[in-house]
């Protein structure tokens, strides 16, 4: 069975959730729990310039050392980033005793929730998940979305789908919605590595490979030889 199955979106609001380590991926999972509104405290010796801006505007609590267990004490959720990877095990041994929900990026057996890409177009939410497995792509994909997805046009379109939904009589937003959209697509193609379109085309050049290694057809003879058969001839008109 997969992991992270059951996709499910958090109320972090005035809750205390803590971030260990002070890397580019702790720096996203602040200023995102910043933005829903979660009480955001960050624990490392270092930080990114950006953390270390947030904290000296007051924005989240930042303490400059090593964790501890009482850093974990009410804590909401906990975030261990990549840097502090080796702390999650004696993270993950504390959640059954503090309450806390765990998760580890790049590490999600220790992990009670992932926390996948979010892209933001207007009022479009995106989420993306690989379920901790390639988190890499995620964050590619995401990029390439926001190209197509977070421009002024789309802004534009949410903003009058939303005035013609609210315009119609309660009965008939759902009909009016789905008319609106009628039209709408979205047109992408795929470029996959190299790497991988070698490995995709493998099999089928190694089978060409063993049908022209495999020997002509035979037939055997009146002394019970094989003989190789001869193609077959245009019948001859009668004389």
């Amino acid at each position: 069975m997969r992991r992270f199955d059951f996709p499910v979106s958090f109320d972090v609001r005035d809750r205390r959730c803590v971030v260990i380590g002070g890397d580019a991926e702790a720096t996203d999972k602040a200023g995102r729990l910043l933005r829903a509104g979660a009480r955001v405290q960050v624990v490392a010796e270092e930080v990114t310039q950006e953390l270390a801006a947030l904290a000296g505007a007051g924005a989240i609590g930042w303490a400059a050392r090593s964790w501890t267990p009482r850093d974990l004490v009410g804590a909401f959720a906990v975030i261990v980033a990549p840097d502090e990877r080796a702390s999650a095990d004696d993270v993950a041994a504390r959640r059954d005793q503090l309450g806390y929900l765990l998760c580890v990026i790049d590490g999600p057996e220790p992990s009670d929730f992932a926390s996948p890409a979010l892209l933001r177009a207007g009022d479009l939410t995106i989420t993306l998940s690989t379920g901790g497995r390639a988190p890499a792509l995620v964050s590619r994909l995401r990029r390439d979305l926001e190209t197509v997805l977070a421009t002024p046009r789309m802004a534009e379109f949410l903003e009058a789908l939303a005035r013609r939904r609210e315009a119609a009589p309660p009965g008939a937003r759902s009909r009016v919605g789905k008319e609106s959209i009628e039209g709408f697509r979205v047109d992408a193609t795929i470029t996959y590595p190299a790497w991988f379109e070698r490995a995709a085309k493998a099999p089928a050049a190694a089978a060409k490979t063993a049908r022209a290694k495999r020997p002509a057809k035979t037939t055997e003879g009146a002394d019970g030889a094989p003989a190789t058969k001869r193609p077959r001839r245009a019948d001859r008109p009668a004389r």
